[in-house]
């Protein structure tokens, strides 16, 4: 028991910030579970999602049509963006590591903005080229759907962020000891 407690103790910064990110987490998926909060904030970000898809689809495509969140080009599989392809538990995965890391107030806004906009733009590689693997390759959609991008969005959420504590919160004096520091 002694041992178990040294280890708290010497780890206690680590947990709380463990702790922090999890009750986060799970305040942006409950709160977001909220009909009207959900219909005010994700089913937007959705449909913006969906423009701007459409607006990078419009350049290489003639003939792409969005009737809110689905694209299809005229006679084709529509794809259909939901929750789980809008980038946002990505997005609730960084936010959340960020806002529970003790940074200073300006490198945090930087994070949140940033990993913001930067997750946001690589879900939208992944829409476009979901879109032309659906319109040329229909038989690989569903793998590159669900094994391929889901797993690169979460992993560069996850690199992101490992590199924004490393260089823009910058680095900490060291390891944390039983002492304190």
């Amino acid at each position: 028991m002694q041992r178990l407690l040294r280890v708290f103790r010497a780890h206690r910064e680590s947990l709380q910030i463990c702790g922090l990110f999890g009750g986060i987490i799970a305040a942006f998926f409950l709160i977001t579970s909220i009909k009207p909060v959900y219909e005010v904030t994700v089913a937007p970000f959705t449909a913006v999602v969906a423009w701007v898809s459409t607006r990078f689809l419009e350049m290489g495509f003639d003939g792409v049509v969005r009737q809110g969140t689905i694209i299809r080009i005229e006679g084709g599989t529509p794809l259909d963006i939901k929750d789980e392809c809008n980038g946002i538990y990505a997005t609730f995965i960084f936010l959340a590591a960020t806002l529970a890391y003790p940074a200073r107030l300006v490198p945090k806004l930087i994070g949140l903005g940033g990993g913001f906009l930067a997750i946001f733009l690589v879900n939208q590689v992944r829409v476009v080229t979901l879109f032309v693997i659906a319109k040329n390759w229909p038989s690989l959609m569903e793998d590159f759907h669900i094994f391929v991008w889901q797993t690169v969005v979460v992993i560069f959420a996850v690199l992101l962020w490992l590199f924004w504590a490393d260089r823009i919160a910058g680095r900490r004096s060291g390891p944390a000891t039983p002492e304190g520091k």
